[in-house]
């Protein structure tokens, strides 16, 4: 074989594999036979659907914002619907194919047998490329399939019936059935309009608040709860054209607006749909038909101010406070400022503060109502005496260096004040809010507002190996504890008799003092003038003194160390009188 008939075969050869490559490419049958699929789309492709069906000529745009319906109106469709549409189109399987249809007239009566000579039900789609369709035809003997074909093949498939079902629905179908287009997180801004006026509140960062007719916080829970509700309403029809019923419904009372940025839905409320209990008309001016919902969307937007204010006497972010101060007139102020991962009292010389007692307060704020809203305004405050407050504790943020956002230095954040006591309630008020309310004599009566509140409960907290002797005086008598050169303890009067498992729950417990609860000052309930017991501890820098004195109602002891009276614990009381000598 010489050099040219080597080269006219292969380019035959090549030729060949070019025009097979060609053939698989552009045949149907190829590919579904691979696939499984009628059809070969990546939805993402798409940018326009047309659903053709006897009820009418539905057609659906692509847009930057998502999918709107253009015909036979135009608004926003149903995302949900769409997806659905694409994914049946995508995912549309053949049950069998049926390929040798004939020609002329007997392609055209097979054809008509299969109900695809003049098909009355037809989807296209439209991509950047191409534009295709699938033609459905008659149901098949076998229930839930019928014959389809994409549009100018020759080539029959029997598929199932769901994407047949879903594109002979009305047009409605695809419309969006949510009234708004927002998500409810979305949503910043809210304007209620009443006949008795305006409510407009304003998601700032640390939640709702009102900011017509009264300025005051507003609940989230139920201002989101009712923003989901509006958003979960469905609409249940659209009215249109002729059947619009004579109504001045933009002039409703009722109505409602949403903002998200920049973007705003007005809702009117209209009157009820005749012969349909229950139901009323809606009107959004951005929509082209009357909306037809449940009378529950009026009643979720007939509200009062106080109905979605936030009861609870502050609403408090406790991780950016890093101060709080109580002030007491006659008394010396508390000063408390965060430290590291805990709570020190400044004002006690940066002894550590109990952080469980400064959680406390900042939950008893946050977690407590009020009882009532005396007045919308703080104007006359001396009427409450509010105006030189019995008790005010401020909380504030502190910066060690200038930010962008602030400079550095201390940041009031709020600040609570309790006025008068007025029939088993006390006025009080957040001074950067203006209006006054009523708080219950026992939630301020619970408020930890002196420095001992804030104590630290470890009492002592000594290494055995500091400890050198020990002196006990109780009813009992006197019992003096020694430690030998080796480190071992033991009575020093009766050592043969000692209970050893007794004394050494009692080292244990006598190096490690922790309060149950301070305790104001000492008085004589408390039996401190003669202690039930005394325990002198000597160590090696020094030397301190316990004593235990009468028990309250739950068996806890009082007790003073160092001046400072406390309860110490009954189970801890046992432990150190117990007999250490048989």
């Amino acid at each position: 074989m010489n050099l040219r008939t080597t080269v006219a075969l292969l380019i035959i050869a090549l030729g060949l594999g070019l025009f097979i490559w060609i053939l698989d490419r552009r045949s149907p049958t190829t590919r579904e036979n691979r696939t499984g699929y009628i059809v070969d789309l990546d939805r993402n492709e798409v940018t326009r659907l047309q659903i053709t069906n006897e009820s009418a000529n539905t057609i659906l745009n692509k847009t930057a914002a998502g999918w709107q319906i253009i015909a036979p109106v135009n608004d926003r469709a149903d995302a949900q619907v769409v997806d659905s549409l694409l994914d049946n189109i995508q995912f549309l399987r053949r049950d069998d194919i049926i390929s040798n249809l004939g020609k002329g007239e007997k392609k055209q009566k097979r054809l008509k047998d299969f109900g695809l000579q003049k098909p009355h039900l037809k989807v296209a789609w439209q991509t950047k490329n191409r534009h295709s369709a699938i033609e459905f035809g008659a149901d098949t003997a076998v229930e839930g399939t019928c014959y389809v074909r994409t549009e100018g093949s020759d080539v029959v498939f029997v598929t199932g019936n769901e994407l047949k079902n879903l594109i002979s629905k009305r047009s409605n179908a695809f419309r969006d059935h949510q009234i708004t287009p927002f998500l409810t997180t979305q949503i910043d801004r809210v304007i209620v309009h009443q006949t008795a006026g305006d409510i407009e509140l304003v998601r700032q960062q640390n939640g709702w608040q009102i900011v017509r007719p009264i300025k005051a916080r507003a609940d989230d829970d139920i201002v989101n709860a009712a923003l989901e509700k509006i958003n979960a309403t469905p609409i249940l029809d659209f009215v249109e054209g002729e059947k619009i019923p004579n109504t001045e419904i933009e002039n409703s009372s009722r109505s409602i607006s949403l903002f998200s940025g920049d973007e705003k839905v007005e809702i009117f409320c209209g009157s009820p749909v005749p012969s349909q209990p229950g139901k009323i008309y809606l009107r959004v001016p951005s929509r082209p038909s009357l909306l037809v919902v449940t009378d529950s969307f009026a009643q979720t937007i007939n509200v009062k101010p106080n109905q979605l204010r936030d009861r609870r006497i502050a609403r408090l972010n406790s991780d950016i406070i890093d101060r709080i101060r109580i002030d007491q007139p006659g008394t010396s102020s508390v000063l408390l400022a965060r430290h590291e991962n805990g709570w020190d009292i400044v004002s006690q010389q940066n002894a550590p503060a109990n952080a469980e007692v400064v959680n406390r307060l900042i939950a008893t704020l946050n977690g407590t109502d009020v009882q009532e809203f005396v007045s919308d305004t703080a104007a006359d405050l001396s009427r409450y005496r509010l105006d030189v407050p019995a008790l005010r504790i401020g909380f504030s943020s502190y910066a060690s260096d200038n930010t962008a956002e602030s400079g550095a230095g201390e940041e009031p954040i709020a600040t609570f004040a309790i006025g008068k006591l007025d029939k088993n309630a006390y006025y009080a008020r957040i001074e950067e809010e203006p209006y006054v309310f009523s708080v219950s004599e026992q939630t301020v009566s619970s408020l930890p507002t002196h420095d001992f509140d804030f104590w630290a409960l470890d009492v002592l907290n000594l290494q055995r190996s500091d400890l050198v002797s020990i002196e006990i005086e109780n009813d009992a008598g006197k019992v003096e504890l020694v430690r030998d050169d080796r480190g071992k303890w033991f009575t020093k009067e009766k050592a043969e008799a000692q209970n050893e498992t007794a004394l050494q729950t009692f080292l244990n417990t006598v190096s490690h003092i922790r309060a149950v609860a301070w305790v104001r000052s000492s008085q004589p309930a408390y039996g401190l003038d003669h202690p039930t017991e005394t325990i002198r501890m000597h160590t090696k820098t020094g030397q301190f003194e316990l004593q235990i004195g009468g028990a309250n109602e739950r068996g806890d002891r009082y007790a003073m160390f160092s001046n400072r009276v406390f309860l110490i614990g009954a189970n801890d009381y046992q432990q150190l009188s117990a007999r250490l000598a048989r």
